[in-house]
């Protein structure tokens, strides 16, 4: 990456690939082997002068304090905007119960992580800076599972889901938006916290192609009023898989426009927005057909494998009582 991207600050999160054991929630050393490399992009001290003026966008010694503790850190990209990049492993069960022998610092990091982003917003709030948060495994649930085993299997454990919809309610005005991945599809969940004020997450589907879906990336557009950084569009590019292994060499080609593909009359990507959004898919053949095609990032026609209600109750289930409740109220499901 930082060959192929010199001078450029590079952003990482980690995954659960990401590990030297598939889930398995690595120790101090596994931080301290990936230091040189993932310092280098994040750190990026060969990077120019930033163009907001002299901002110290990385304080190398918060990074590589919170870094060799847990693999997560903070970035700020503008005066008016921070980057939170999560270890979502730490909140997700099945990172617990993958990782033999178990070790108590597990869950001490696990909240240390936690009241380190409530700090963070704290601090943001009275400094009147926006957060955006990135990780990788989403809270809420896995939506293979269901077709699979018959199960939806929740990914992050009940406290550590609830006091993050907490605190996302609490600095709902601040929270520029929520950055995650794991699924390798395209998709965006509206999560609800105790005031019920929505929530957009969205998620980015994959470069690997592995789970039937073209290779993806986005350029994500942020815009400026009164200082207050929005998360306003983003514009998807893909490879078709399928030809790119024919013709022996990969094109990129534009997949969407958010704000072309799904207009409004909002000027940024707000809980509100995903939430109108996805009603249309739920009640509007055409919404729902333009949903599933992107999902999969146009690789193959999946509606007749999708149920559309079983997404919709994930979209909006932080946790698997949640959905529960919802597939009560839709209980329909085509696809089982």
């Amino acid at each position: 990456m930082a060959a192929k991207f010199p001078n450029r600050r590079v952003l990482v999160t980690m995954g659960n690939n990401d590990v030297p054991e598939h889930w398995a929630v690595p120790d101090r050393r596994w931080y301290e082997q990936l230091y040189p490399g993932w310092s280098k992009l994040v750190l990026c001290h060969s990077c120019p002068k930033d163009r907001f003026g002299d901002v110290e966008n990385v304080n190398e010694a918060e990074f590589n304090s919170t870094f060799l503790m847990g693999g997560f850190y903070k970035v700020r990209v503008t005066p008016h905007l921070d980057f939170l990049m999560l270890n979502t492993l730490y909140w997700a069960s099945y990172a617990w119960r993958s990782t033999k022998p178990w070790r108590p610092e597990i869950r001490t990091i696990a909240d240390e992580q936690m009241a380190w982003v409530k700090t963070n917003l704290d601090q943001a709030a009275q400094n009147g800076r926006r957060v955006v948060l990135v990780g990788h495994v989403p809270p809420g649930l896995d939506p293979f599972r269901k077709v699979t085993t018959g199960k939806s299997r929740q990914f992050w454990f009940d406290n550590y889901t609830n006091e993050f919809l907490q605190v996302m309610d609490t600095h709902n005005n601040i929270v520029a938006g929520q950055i995650f991945a794991h699924l390798h599809k395209d998709d965006f969940h509206v999560f609800a916290g105790p005031s019920n004020t929505p929530q957009a997450a969205l998620l980015l589907p994959s470069v690997s192609p592995i789970y039937q879906n073209n290779p993806a990336f986005r350029w994500m557009y942020f815009s400026v009023e009164s200082n207050q950084w929005l998360l306003a569009d983003y514009t998807q590019y893909y490879t078709d898989y399928v030809y790119s292994n024919v013709m022996g060499k990969v094109t990129w080609q534009k997949d969407y426009t958010f704000s072309e593909n799904y207009p409004s009359e909002e000027r940024s990507i707000t809980g509100a927005r995903l939430s109108a959004l996805w009603e249309g898919v739920l009640q509007d053949i055409d919404m729902w057909q333009k949903y599933a095609k992107h999902r999969q990032v146009r690789f193959a026609n999946t509606l007749s494998s999708y149920s559309r209600y079983h997404l919709y109750c994930i979209a909006h289930s932080p946790t698997l009582s949640v959905y529960t409740q919802c597939r009560q109220k839709y209980p329909y499901d085509p696809s089982s």
